[in-house]
């Protein structure tokens, strides 16, 4: 449920994550901080998520030029969320909201660790069919921290450019990855 001064509007979500308590991945993140959402719900009630998250107060606009929106919401401590918005079936609308940090990968997925690792985070150079040997040696180390989260395996990549240079360094020492 989300709700105004005058209604409440019913979402319905499938995903969530949040930080553990406790990590910081070296940013302060609190439990409480969402990193990424997945819901559902009328037009009105997305309106309203989006005004959370925007910290917008009033004039409220939900613009679709098209069937699918993308914005960029800045919250009050600085951090950023992407908002993406997609129209289904009886009026409702789909909203998934993740926040803006190249280290958060809301899936897990080896495609989104490359995008990670190419990020200006980092300035090991990266090729892509190195991934999975990365993947698993970043797994294998405890260098991905843990989220509380339903209906998704997000990760959180909580290495630094020397610990990535390291797993490059090893990985061409031991010919387990290749430059040609």
């Amino acid at each position: 449920m989300i709700a105004d001064k005058t209604r409440t509007y019913e979402l319905r979500s499938d995903a969530a994550a949040y930080p553990l308590h406790g990590h910081r991945w070296g940013r302060n993140y609190r439990s409480d901080h969402v990193l990424a959402l997945s819901v559902a719900g009328s037009p009105e009630a997305i309106r309203l998520l989006r005004a959370f998250f925007g910290r917008e107060r009033n004039g409220l606009r939900l613009v679709n030029a098209t069937p699918t929106e993308f914005v960029t919401l800045k919250l009050t401590d600085g951090e950023t969320y992407s908002f993406r918005t997609h129209p289904i079936v009886d009026g409702w609308v789909h909203a998934v909201v993740t926040i803006d940090d190249p280290a958060f990968l809301p899936t897990g997925s080896e495609r989104e660790l490359l995008d990670a690792l190419q990020s200006r985070r980092f300035t090991t150079p990266i090729l892509a069919r190195w991934v999975p040997w990365i993947y698993s040696r970043l797994s294998d180390n405890c260098i991905f921290q843990p989220c509380i989260a339903y209906g998704c395996n997000p990760l959180y990549l909580a290495a630094t450019t020397a610990q990535i240079d390291t797993i490059v360094q090893d990985g061409l020492r031991t010919q387990a990855i290749r430059i040609d």
